[in-house]
């Protein structure tokens, strides 16, 4: 039964990404498909890099940091709900809960993956997001099913013509 409730999982992400034009988000070596209403922005920091992904249009949006030090937000939330499954052949634990922001209830997740999974480190991709609908949220949580790695993609960080090396 929970080989079914994968597959089906499975069937379910490519149908939700399927439904929508997307385009290949590349992020250490990682390939993630992202639809194209999302909007991408990318903040660095000191030692870690989140790549933002939002619509203003249908109050949903994501971020997947990667750095050393992730901070788990769904610690100490009320009603956090647990869901275990494989992405990219690794073991998560996506964290579920509601909360509000200026009086709009949101859906939230966060799941934690190895940036390196053949040489675990502490370097990490946390990815969350929000959403107002749960339809939202399965969407968002679609785009980190998708993940997987890209054979031969250089997994440094290369230098923007500003000389800032994202992670």
């Amino acid at each position: 039964m929970k080989r079914f409730a994968q597959i089906a999982c499975f069937f379910a992400t490519v149908g939700a990404i399927a439904a929508e034009p997307s385009r290949q988000l590349l992020i250490r070596g990682w390939e993630f498909s992202v639809p194209t209403f999302l909007t991408q922005k990318i903040n660095d920091g000191p030692d870690f890099t989140v790549t933002y992904l939002s619509s203003e249009k249908k109050k949903m949006g994501m971020g997947i940091y990667e750095g050393c030090c992730p901070q788990e937000a769904s610690k100490g939330q009320p009603g956090v709900g647990r869901e275990e499954e494989k992405i990219a052949g690794q073991k998560a634990s996506w964290a579920i809960w509601e909360d509000e922001a200026d009086g709009v209830k949101r859906v939230r997740f966060e799941v934690f993956l190895e940036v390196s999974p053949e040489r675990p480190t502490s370097e990490k991709f946390h990815l969350f997001g929000f959403a107002v609908s749960t339809a939202d949220l399965d969407l968002l949580r679609s785009i980190v099913r998708s993940a997987h790695r890209k054979e031969g993609a250089n997994q440094m960080p290369e230098p923007t013509p500003d000389g800032v090396a994202h992670r």
